[in-house]
């Protein structure tokens, strides 16, 4: 039997290469490769045939965080994410694709009312420290930008990629580009052409939960992130009390509404992934929509480790079209007066040296 499931397997592999395939039959592939296989294959071998791969439909990030869930490895979840940055601007997958692979399970009843107040002071507790627990660092974040008409979902990759040198010293963010489209620059962030997306290490975490914002909680579902049990739960700030400005090309602001949800580690109550939705944006804004999704990773520095941004997407629309920024953070270091992150051509690696 085990013979028979490695060569069905290598069938698969094979038949995958020789074919563009759908979300729902890669879905099949990592399924078999982290379940059936498991222990055949090498992580390193199942990312070699994801590299080879072509597929007809988009592969988002939130089914690459499936995936990962599901089991694959680093190296699958890295040959996926470049998968998924190739099939960008291809039409949205169909259906769910691990809907047929992965048996549904029965979900624990919801915490009761006085448990659900309990849990939420803890996540408060942790929201409200983050910042201040973090410790001064450095990384390498790159930002790639998409634009699609405002009723479409086929994104067209625009030329506008950034590489910065992030660096988080007391409390504050502060980037440097050094590149703009695979040439170096010394330009200013600021003065980058195109959106951006700043304040990503805890100031609109920290905002929803102030005692000040007053925001409505409640429950959505029991969840699972990273293997582990998680939960997650939706909220509401109304613009009376919202800390999220929006700011347009032409200088313009607004403080919106918002609402959104948030996974949350069930044994750490740490935030691992957070959405914020704009609500009620005025008409005559040149901004109509504005939604975001960040998800945290365990980060190592220098010996500990740290929860800290690893993903992000925001996704604004206009009157006639929509913006994606997708934003990677990678390459964490612990910051120090001699040390800095240095890139000695544009296709190298960033590497972080001494002064």
């Amino acid at each position: 039997m085990r013979k028979r499931i490695l060569a069905c397997a290598v069938v698969f592999c094979a038949a995958a290469l020789a074919q563009t395939l759908t979300v729902e039959r890669l879905a099949e592939f990592i399924h078999s490769s982290t379940h059936e296989m498991k222990g055949k294959q090498s992580d390193k071998d199942i990312a070699g045939f994801i590299a080879k791969m072509k597929l007809t439909e988009r592969l988002d990030d939130a089914t690459i965080e499936e995936f990962q869930n599901e089991g694959a490895g680093p190296l699958t979840v890295a040959a996926l994410r470049a998968l998924g940055d190739r099939s960008a601007n291809l039409p949205v997958a169909k259906a769910a694709p691990l809907s047929l692979t992965v048996a549904p399970k029965q979900l624990p009843p919801p915490p009761s009312s006085e448990e659900q107040a309990a849990i939420l002071d803890s996540i408060r507790a942790y929201a409200l420290n983050y910042s201040q627990s973090l410790p001064d660092f450095v990384c390498y974040e790159t930002m790639k930008e998409y634009q699609a008409p405002r009723a479409s979902d086929r994104w067209t990759k625009l030329d506008n990629d950034v590489d910065s040198r992030l660096t988080y010293f007391q409390q504050k963010e502060n980037y440097r580009p050094t590149s703009v489209n695979g040439k170096l620059t010394s330009q200013d962030y600021d003065k980058l052409k195109g959106s951006k997306s700043i304040g990503d290490f805890g100031s609109m975490l920290r905002g929803i939960f102030e005692p000040s914002t007053q925001t409505r909680f409640e429950w959505r579902t029991w969840s699972t992130w990273d293997k582990q049990p998680s939960m997650t739960f939706e909220y509401h700030v109304s613009r009376e009390r919202s800390n999220y400005q929006i700011l347009a090309e032409d200088h313009r602001s607004v403080i919106a509404a918002y609402s959104g949800y948030f996974v949350v580690d069930a044994r750490t109550k740490a935030v691992v992934k957070l959405n914020v939705t704009a609500e009620d944006l005025p008409k005559d804004f040149p901004v109509q929509s504005a939604e975001s999704t960040l998800v945290y990773r365990e980060q190592d520095l220098s010996g500990h480790t740290f929860l800290l941004p690893s993903d992000l997407e925001v996704i604004m629309g206009g009157s006639d079209f929509r913006t994606k920024i997708a934003k990677r953070f990678s390459t964490y270091r612990k910051y120090s007066a001699d040390s800095e992150i240095t890139f000695d051509t544009v296709d190298d690696p960033p590497v972080v040296k001494k002064k």
